[in-house]
């Protein structure tokens, strides 16, 4: 893993020719993509017996969704990017954004280079510590303990 000490904004080559410019991830803002996903109907915020209801589309579906509402936090430039007219540097808007996404191989390059990052670093935050009562490194040793001279079935 490399470590980003900075809040500067890097570039990501996503295929040849088109590469974007976006924060860190220590930008990203999990609270307002969910409500961008709420605001678009693609999560059902009902709260049953405590517990937030499911989606209410397919995981591509929302996989695609969250790419966007994350790169519309993170994406400040790009290269290689046209207007529908084809002049260069269409702007970074929102609208743009999604848009950009939309491309199939455009939104897997962003999920490998950019939000690949994002799950290494949701992954390593839900590794466990060692557990107190076993015999981890940390934990105490039980095994000790154990009775020494117990039968087995067969033996009994």
């Amino acid at each position: 893993m490399r470590l980003v000490l900075s809040a500067e904004a890097e570039w990501y080559d996503l295929v040849p020719g088109i590469r974007v410019q976006a924060l860190p991830l220590l930008s990203f803002r999990h609270e307002e993509a969910m409500q961008t996903l709420i605001d678009t109907g693609l999560v059902n915020t009902r709260v049953t017996d405590g517990a937030e209801a499911g989606l209410t589309v397919s995981e591509t579906a929302f996989g695609l969704a969250w790419a966007k509402a994350v790169a519309q936090q993170v994406i400040v430039g790009w290269e290689g990017v046209e207007d529908p007219d084809g002049a260069a540097a269409a702007s970074v808007t929102p609208e743009n954004i999604s848009a950009f996404l939309d491309h199939p191989l455009i939104y897997q390059k962003f999920g490998e280079v950019y939000m690949a990052r994002f799950m290494l670093l949701g992954a390593e935050k839900n590794v466990s510590a060692p557990s107190p009562s076993s015999n981890s490194e940390e934990g105490a040793i039980i095994a000790n303990t154990a009775v020494e001279f117990v039968r087995t079935a067969r033996g009994s």
